[in-house]
């Protein structure tokens, strides 16, 4: 590892469970037997925010109060600007109501903040934190009242721009709301984000630091593979922090296949497994649950190979490369696997990558792909008015630099009937 300037706010690692007392209006680490909101470190700031609309960032401790009626609770960062806050709130006791997105990016600590107009009796009708930006589609049900024909619509956020946290919001209705539901969760409305993993630090970031992951958004996930012999998907947010234990962190594919080599405890031998990575919100094991089992070597590469380097004082066996894709087929995680030799062995060496790692430069040429059907349609002119997508620029480019030019083809440009020709 190289040396570089440390910030503390980056090296924290989130070693305390944050707890919050909604009623009584405390947060902290030492609150065990409340709600647990996350984890943070013991230098984190937090921000909180009430169902008076008003809102503030302070600085974690085992105990401390913040005020009654608290909506939410969580680790704040400065800058952070993929974080969205959706609001709905009554502008004092009878007033209209309003609805608002916004980002907190800066703000002074323990000052508080008010998120409504300021009005006596304000309050908050709906209120979510959206990591990434998602999307929320939300039903408004209104107070039944004499000639009020319609009761009940739908509003998406999804639809309303992000604005300041100071900024009133749009008028949502004029009439009281009786209920405010949710019916449906979307994806992220913020565009895919490059993410970087910091092996220092154990996290991630948006920043360039360490090795690159790719583009994340939506319900894109990182997989970790713990030398314990369990895989983890976790969030891409810029909190989430990877135990020592996870030797692998990469971007998750559902199509990713992972290669085992393993010791099984009970029978005492080294058995081979690949299985797909599904999904999974807790932790899956991939290797059996004796105490004496433990992970040998794994990739993610298509067909990876491994040495076998025997024992010679058992066995005459000259040692072998192994290709784990040929060796086994793709099977389930909970699959025992095959035996990988009934010998004695001494060492087990993985010949290929864990994984490839990817540029974002990799990462944008990996965008250009196109089928085979785009390609054959290379000569097709685009519709009027409209210029050459990207991928017929960057192809025609490339025939050009090999020279190939399709006014003046050459023998073998293009495939014609096969002629034979008899010589005397």
């Amino acid at each position: 590892r190289t040396f570089d300037t440390i910030v503390a706010t980056k090296v924290a690692v989130a070693n305390r469970k944050l707890y919050v007392d909604r009623e009584e209006g405390f947060i902290g680490w030492s609150l065990r037997g409340n709600e647990q909101v996350g984890e943070c470190s013991d230098i984190d700031d937090i921000i909180v925010f009430r169902q008076d609309g008003t809102m503030q960032v302070t600085k974690v401790a085992d105990k401390k109060f913040v005020g009654k009626g608290i909506l939410h609770a969580g680790v704040w960062k400065k800058g952070d600007d993929r974080t969205i806050y959706h609001l709905i709130y009554q502008d004092g006791t009878s007033g209209p109501s309003y609805m608002k997105r916004f980002a907190v990016t800066a703000i002074t600590r323990d000052k508080e903040y008010h998120l409504t107009g300021g009005s006596k009796g304000s309050k908050v009708l709906h209120f979510s934190a959206n990591p990434d930006g998602a999307a929320e589609l939300v039903q408004v049900l209104l107070r039944p009242r004499p000639n009020l024909r319609k009761t009940k619509f739908d509003v998406d956020f999804a639809k309303l721009a992000v604005k300041g946290r100071g900024s009133k919001g749009n008028l949502l209705t004029r009439h009281l709301v009786s209920k405010i539901v949710l019916k449906e969760r979307g994806a992220s409305t913020l565009g895919a984000i490059p993410i970087w993993f910091d092996e220092t630090v154990r996290r991630l970031n948006d920043s360039g630091h360490g090795r690159y992951l790719g583009r994340f958004s939506g319900d894109d996930k990182v997989l970790a593979v713990l030398t314990s012999g369990e895989y983890l998907l976790l969030p891409f947010a810029l909190s989430t922090h990877f135990p020592d234990e996870a030797v692998t962190v990469v971007k998750w594919d559902p199509e990713t296949v992972m290669n085992v080599v393993y010791w099984e405890g009970e029978k005492q031998q080294y058995q081979v497994k690949r299985f797909t990575v599904d999904a999974a919100k807790d932790p899956v094991r991939f290797i059996t649950e004796h105490p004496d089992s433990r992970m040998v070597v794994h990739s993610l590469e298509a067909d990876p190979r491994i040495r076998v380097s025997y024992d010679k004082r058992s066995t005459d066996r000259d040692d072998e490369e192994v290709a784990l894709g040929s060796f086994i087929a793709v099977k389930g995680v909970k699959a025992l696997g095959n035996r990988l030799t009934p010998a004695k062995v001494k060492d087990i060496e993985l010949l290929d990558p864990v994984f490839t790692p990817i540029t974002p430069e990799q990462e944008e040429m990996q965008g250009l792909l196109i089928s085979e059907d785009e390609i054959g349609n290379l000569e097709a002119p685009e519709e009027e008015g409209l210029e050459e997508s990207p991928v017929k620029q960057y192809l025609r480019a490339r025939r050009e630099e090999d020279g190939d030019d399709p006014d003046q083809p050459i023998i073998g440009f293009k495939p014609g009937k096969q002629i034979t020709l008899e010589m005397e």
